[in-house]
């Protein structure tokens, strides 16, 4: 009789979770109106406030939330205030993360002529 291992078994689920995920297409993907990520929403800052729900529960469930198929159609500045808020409990409890820059914005990109000039200031610097 063949053995298994805990990681044997771990592997093959994950495998089948895998495969379960690719057939999936985008057009059967949940979407949600604008009262349901509400009350998501409502429940989760709920439980955050009540420390019933982990960080990373939380940050699981932002992410969640962020990813249905129309968040942009439904996603106001209401909501967007109360993810902020909730991400923003998430990262101070010591959780290392990025701003989805559907809440925060892009990142401001490197501003080239800054970087010239700096170029040329020590240039210019060491010539003297």
């Amino acid at each position: 009789m063949p053995q298994f291992s805990i990681e044997t078994i771990g592997l093959h689920f994950l495998g089948e979770l895998m495969a379960k995920a690719k057939d999936n297409k985008k057009s059967d993907e949940k979407t949600y109106t604008k009262k349901e990520l509400q009350a998501f929403m409502s429940d989760v800052s709920a439980q955050v406030a009540d420390h019933n729900l982990p960080s990373i529960h939380t940050m699981i469930a932002l992410d969640h939330a962020l990813r249905v198929a129309n968040v942009r159609d439904i996603l106001d500045e209401d909501l967007k205030s109360q993810a902020r808020d909730l991400w923003a409990k998430v990262k101070s409890s010591g959780l290392h993360l990025s701003d989805p820059p559907l809440l925060f914005g892009y990142p401001p990109l490197p501003d080239e002529d800054k970087d010239s000039q700096a170029d040329g200031a020590a240039d210019g610097a060491g010539a003297a």
